[in-house]
């Protein structure tokens, strides 16, 4: 299985500014973030030359060893936003955001987030569905941080093709300082 290998200096070159993205710090709290840079998911895996599709699975392991894994479905099949307005308890001016990965930035319970930093680098972050955003699903602890490893596992079935239930036959993509 071949590995692609990403420098913070690859990742940052990849990189594009000012994402904006949404969440429940709890059930009750409002929380917003701002990446100054991220990467998104889809051209970290086009790079590196990985499909995720139908029935594949995302795993994702931090530093410290911790594995989150999401589902195609659970990202891809339902469209995921933004609520600039969560702090006032308004969907207004919701946005569709697409999955990344916060190379620096910030989040606040309070308003704008403010300057940004790497000290969770790398957070994934996936936006919030209608459902997350109504039912004030608390996000923050589904957004791994500190993501040193991106591995696409197949759907169950064959060798590295959809429905295989093998690691894509590119492997995992390591995120290094």
């Amino acid at each position: 299985m071949t590995k692609a290998e990403y420098t913070r200096g690859q990742m940052t070159a990849k990189a594009v500014a000012s994402v904006y993205y949404s969440g429940w710090a709890t059930e009750t709290v409002p929380m917003t973030g701002r990446a100054d840079l991220a990467v998104t998911l889809a051209t970290l895996l086009a790079d590196a030359g990985l499909t995720f599709a139908s029935g594949d699975t995302l795993r994702l392991t931090s530093i410290d060893n911790a594995v989150t894994d999401f589902t195609y479905d659970e990202l891809m099949g339902v469209p995921r936003y933004y609520y600039p307005a969560i702090m006032s308890d308004s969907d207004a001016g919701k946005t569709e955001i697409l999955p990344f990965f916060v190379v620096k930035g910030n989040a606040s319970e309070t308003g704008e987030p403010g300057a940004g930093d790497a000290l969770n680098t790398y957070r994934f972050i996936f936006g919030q569905s209608e459902d997350d955003y109504a039912n004030h699903t608390k996000s923050g602890d589904k957004q791994p941080k500190w993501v040193t490893d991106v591995t696409v596992v197949k759907a169950a079935g064959g060798t590295g093709a959809p429905g295989s239930g093998d690691i894509d036959g590119d492997g995992t993509v390591t995120i290094t300082d």
